[in-house]
């Protein structure tokens, strides 16, 4: 649940709005989002964002 919170973040969703893709309270995201930048040692947003565009990002066409 954490990944699939910070993937919405990291598109640019609220924790309202994450919590209604989710069909969880936007407190409930929120508790998931503190986990997912403990374990990944990032502190903001911008941070989270950066970083899974950095894992996720598809390889360039060489």
């Amino acid at each position: 649940m954490e990944r699939r919170v910070a993937l919405l973040v990291a598109e640019g969703h609220t924790n309202r709005s994450a919590a209604d893709e989710l069909v969880l309270s936007a407190s409930t995201v929120g508790t998931h989002l503190r986990a997912a930048f403990g374990k990944l040692g990032v502190n903001s947003r911008v941070q989270l964002t950066r970083l899974v565009l950095e894992r996720f990002a598809s390889p360039p066409n060489a």
